[in-house]
């Protein structure tokens, strides 16, 4: 069974990689009566636009993105909200397996057998029928003869779905760095879902990695 973490306070160091911008200013503390939102626990402005305010709760964070003109330049309020949650995966770097993908400057390794077994376990539990012939299982027979070094292609879009439901090592091609962990931040606007893969160093720096984007409407 994998041990799954929740790192409550990583969006700091998440908030810090994408808010860098001239136009932004930190908030202090004593701004906190005009505060749209409760809970909130790290503010930044983009000048006369748009604010940034970060709830946080139970299970991860909320980003409240609020238009300050709202209707008053375009007609249209673009404030919206990002409910973010957070696991971590261990690097399980007792993995031997040959059984490998590639993605930026990592490897990421996973047993050949688990890897089998999963795709196998999709594969049978599939109800007859057009869609699931035809659409959800050929990627899964590719993902398979992969594994069996059977076949050199594979789905780039099914690495993340393996990530999160397999045991995997990680090495940085170029430097043979083996980062700590993985962690996910699960996403969901109005508009859009998806996930963020993030390495965590052994340093402990956070790195970008990986983007998915499960729908946008």
């Amino acid at each position: 069974m994998r041990r799954y973490s929740l790192y409550p306070f990583l969006w700091i160091i998440l908030f810090a990689c994408t808010t860098r911008s001239r136009q932004t200013k930190n908030v202090q503390q004593d701004t906190a009566a005009k505060n749209h939102f409760s809970n909130i626990i790290q503010v930044a402005q983009y000048g006369d636009s748009v604010r940034l305010e970060i709830e946080k709760t139970d299970t991860g964070i909320i980003k409240h993105y609020i238009d300050l003109k709202g209707l008053v330049d375009d007609n249209f309020d673009n404030s919206y909200n990002v409910v973010c949650k957070y696991k971590t995966i261990n690097n399980d770097t007792s993995i031997t397996s040959g059984c490998f993908f590639k993605e930026g400057d990592y490897q990421l390794n996973f047993d050949q057998k688990q890897l089998v077994a999963y795709c196998d376990s999709i594969i049978q539990h599939l109800a007859p029928g057009e869609y699931n012939n035809e659409v959800i299982k050929p990627p899964y027979e590719k993902l398979k003869k992969y594994a069996l070094h059977k076949s050199t292609s594979y789905a780039l879009n099914y690495i993340p779905e393996l990530i999160i439901n397999l045991p995997g090592k990680i090495v940085n091609t170029k430097t043979k760095e083996l980062p700590q962990a993985i962690l996910i931040e699960f996403y969901k606007t109005e508009f859009s879902a998806g996930k963020n893969f993030y390495l965590i160093s052994d340093r402990g720096d956070t790195l970008n990695w990986i983007h998915h984007l499960d729908y946008i409407n």
